[in-house]
């Protein structure tokens, strides 16, 4: 079961995410794996983070790792990791629906979710706002900005009631961490 965070304070952003990889179904036996890599540093302003399915997040990461050499800025990378994303599942899985359609047994792609957090810049190279997407293959990979301070994806309904509760936007990085961390 994964948790990604993202949080954005006043004088920078903090990702963080659990390295927890749990196969089977989880209302029965599973198994856990403690050394998933879930967060790849894709560029010097921006890292994604993956939730889903592990091997495939990883598969589809190597891709987007490989063709982000030289591209800078959240929003270009987030576009990159997209394009990636849609051509693999579309190669992948192109008769499975994106999501379950009631009363039909047609097969489902599975789950993979992409949050890309980091900063944009100008075209003088200069930093500006940070911004926060997050990229599900239920959605097709559609864009979606977090603009209200945080994101978070995985399994996240005890975090999103603790940052509901406890972030605040101007809080410093060095909080923010110690948050991103409970």
């Amino acid at each position: 079961m994964t948790l990604l965070v993202a949080l954005r304070g006043a004088d920078g952003l903090v990702v963080a995410t659990d390295s927890r990889g749990t196969f089977g179904d989880p209302r029965g036996v599973t198994a856990q794996n403690d050394a998933q890599k879930k967060l790849y540093i894709t560029s010097r302003y921006t890292a994604i983070m993956t939730a889903g399915a592990g091997e495939l997040g990883a598969t589809v990461m190597r891709e987007i790792l490989e063709k982000a050499t030289g591209v800078e800025g959240t929003t270009p990378i987030m576009e990159l990791a997209r394009e990636v994303a849609l051509a693999r599942y579309r190669e992948w899985f192109p008769n499975f629906s994106i999501q379950p359609i009631q009363g039909l047994l047609a097969p489902q792609r599975p789950d993979l979710a992409l949050m890309v957090a980091g900063y944009d810049v100008d075209g003088a190279g200069a930093i500006a706002e940070p911004r926060m997407f997050q990229l599900l293959s239920q959605m097709d990979f559609a864009p979606m900005l977090h603009n209200y301070g945080f994101a978070l994806a995985g399994i996240a309904q005890y975090a999103l009631y603790l940052l509901n509760r406890l972030y605040q936007p101007d809080s410093s990085v060095e909080q923010l961490t110690a948050l991103g961390g409970t």
